[in-house]
């Protein structure tokens, strides 16, 4: 019985890195992060919001629309 799981072990020591499910679950947690953090860089870029002129101020602005 030893042998035998000593053999399965020895074939599963010499799969490539590539067939292991963790190595993917470990690549994919970073990745999946950089792609929505990428994500919401563009929809913030897109969406900006306006910006505010600073120095006229708001009392200003209503005495101009009244004209």
């Amino acid at each position: 019985m030893d042998q035998k799981n000593n053999k399965l072990r020895k074939i599963e020591d010499d799969k490539p890195w590539y067939k292991y499910p963790m190595v993917w679950f470990v690549i994919a947690l970073p990745t999946i992060a950089v792609i929505a953090s990428l994500t919401t860089l563009v929809i913030a870029a897109k969406n900006a919001p306006q910006v505010i002129e600073h120095n006229i101020s708001y009392k200003t602005k209503i005495d101009q629309n009244k004209d």
